[in-house]
């Protein structure tokens, strides 16, 4: 996928159907980051938004799936309040069926690493309208990165 031409579209949307694994979740951001190239994004805009996706799209490996695979639905769509994104899996749902609060972990002890991630917090801190719900056995998460806002659609 090297000409501009056969880059998908943002303004019209793209869906990603991804293997649930860590080489699968790279190949989807690879595709996605050469698709936002369209977008002319600052480093900033690009690197939240690579950030975001690589958090929500590993949650759902890690979490969801549990490392035993499956798939991923992923389908982003560039608007001119910036980038919408709707992530589907048929994993495990999410604790009590809510998006984890993303506080900061502590210590745990006798080790310097925190006892889980800052995903959450790095997700809850970059993304906008966020929501999930549990949907006939999928797990349905939708947010809005506020990225691109003053660029033409190409």
């Amino acid at each position: 996928m090297s000409a501009e031409a056969d880059l998908p579209d943002l303004a019209t949307g793209i869906t990603l159907s991804i293997d649930a694994t860590p080489l699968g979740v790279r190949r989807a951001l690879g595709m996605l980051m050469q698709a936002l190239e369209r977008l002319e994004l600052g480093a900033d805009e690009t690197g939240a938004v690579e950030l975001v996706l690589a958090e929500v799209l590993n949650n759902a490996v890690e979490h969801a799936y549990a490392g035993q695979g499956g798939r991923i639905e992923l389908s982003c769509r560039h608007a001119p309040n910036g980038l919408h994104v709707t992530l589907r899996d048929r994993g495990i749902a999410m604790p009590d069926s809510q998006i984890p609060a993303g506080t900061e972990n502590r210590l745990r002890p006798g080790s310097d690493r925190p006892d889980g991630g800052f995903g959450w917090l790095i997700i809850r801190n970059l993304a906008r309208d966020i929501a999930y719900r549990r949907d006939g056995g999928e797990n349905v998460l939708i947010f809005r990165l506020a990225v691109g806002r003053d660029h033409a659609m190409h």
